[in-house]
């Protein structure tokens, strides 16, 4: 496994870590009385950022480090995150009535995050094998069903038989978790760059990379090069023996000078 993809996992995990956290210390697991955004409100709204920033880095990593990266998906995953850290830092009113400004700014940062990070990881998945494109359209569609029905919800609608409020948020946290599910996927199957390739020469194993596919800045590196310092010096050292012929004391070949 490369570091690049212990990144994108360990980002992926931290999300879901977080997001049990989170849910824990407000005493509301999902789906919450009123709304996810609720998380974010109180002394332990911080605990929201977290989680939020933590799917923003694992979109990040994924996208950045992804070895086949449409333009699509880049702009997706950017204005995505633009939407998530909105939504992460500027809260939402007490109670889920969204009358403030505050509440508002909110509310359109979730829901630009909510509906362009998948977008935009399944323009990622569609460069991969047959397997992961099929599930990374079927993510990506429950994920878009759930985003309808949490509209659909919002102009009060029951759409779950549990009243419109409830309704919206189970949408809202169908919606979230798929979304999170979707990215550790992609952190897990996205073909990816190394970033420790060292700049400059190149060997069989890629760019920047050892004969043997390891980064040349590393210490399989380190010691790959020793060896083949090593093995190249006795070579050259057992060629030069060869081609030197043998000299007598006067200078000519195979024994004794002649007389003058």
């Amino acid at each position: 496994m490369t570091v690049a993809r212990r990144w994108c996992l360990g980002a992926a995990a931290a999300s879901w870590v977080l997001c049990i956290v989170m849910q824990l210390v407000a005493g509301d697991v999902l789906p919450p009385e009123v709304s996810v955004s609720q998380y974010g409100v109180g002394p332990h709204g911080w605990l929201f950022t977290l989680w939020v920033l933590s799917i923003l880095v694992t979109a990040a990593l994924v996208t950045l480090r992804a070895v086949r990266r449409p333009r699509s998906a880049a702009v997706l995953v950017a204005a995505g995150s633009v939407g998530a850290l909105v939504m992460g830092f500027v809260r939402t009113d007490a109670g889920g009535l969204q009358q403030s400004l505050n509440a508002k700014v909110h509310m359109a940062g979730a829901v630009v995050a909510l509906a362009l990070l998948p977008l935009g990881f399944w323009v990622l998945l569609e460069q991969c094998g047959r397997r992961q494109r099929r599930v990374g359209r079927a993510l990506t569609a429950a994920t878009a069903v759930s985003l309808v029905l949490l509209v659909v919800s919002a102009l009060g609608v029951d759409t779950a038989g549990i009243g419109a409020q409830r309704s919206w948020a189970l949408w809202q946290s169908v919606g979230a978790v798929l979304e999170m599910v979707l990215m550790a996927y992609g952190a897990a199957v996205v073909p990816l760059r190394d970033g420790r390739a060292r700049r400059g020469g190149t060997g069989p194993g890629g760019a920047g990379t050892t004969p043997a596919g390891d980064p040349a800045g590393g210490p399989a590196g380190i010691r790959h090069g020793i060896r083949q310092g090593i093995g190249q010096g006795i070579r050259q050292g057992i060629g030069q023996g060869r081609r030197t012929p043998a000299t007598g004391a006067g200078g000519g070949r195979g024994g004794a000078g002649r007389p003058g």
